[in-house]
């Protein structure tokens, strides 16, 4: 798998993208909604979705998946919410679980079900 990131602890709507080389649509994603905090993590655009919507089979199978709390968009076809304390990284308990590991862990166990959850589903 690929890797990249822009993490920016001051601004929004940065993040972890992280794909496989045969997927044409998504990068499953970490990202931070409003600066260090409201971290989402799932499945989102590889180009912007106005000008090339996902196929509407990938639609459809990430809408059965998706968690319905969440407004999922064109950039987010599916996504779901980081569980606290792990979601603000302005919390002590999200900065011991990185120094500790377990942040690691717990992306790690998101990026299993992920891949899990999508088999069969061309990405």
């Amino acid at each position: 798998m690929k890797c990249t990131n822009n993490v920016n602890l001051d601004k929004n709507y940065t993040g972890i993208w992280i794909w496989r080389e045969e997927w044409a649509y998504v990068n499953i994603g970490f990202q931070f909604w409003s600066s260090d905090k409201d971290l989402i993590y799932g499945f989102t655009a590889k180009r912007d979705p106005v000008k090339e919507q996902l196929p509407i089979e990938l639609k459809s199978s990430f809408n059965v998946l998706g968690d319905k709390s969440l407004r999922q968009n064109g950039w987010w076809p599916l996504c779901y919410k980081m569980e606290e304390p792990f979601s603000n990284w302005q919390k002590y308990a999200a900065w011991k679980a990185m120094a500790g590991g377990s942040m690691l862990q717990i992306m790690k166990e998101k990026i299993e079900y992920l891949l899990e959850s999508s088999q069969g589903i061309e990405l």
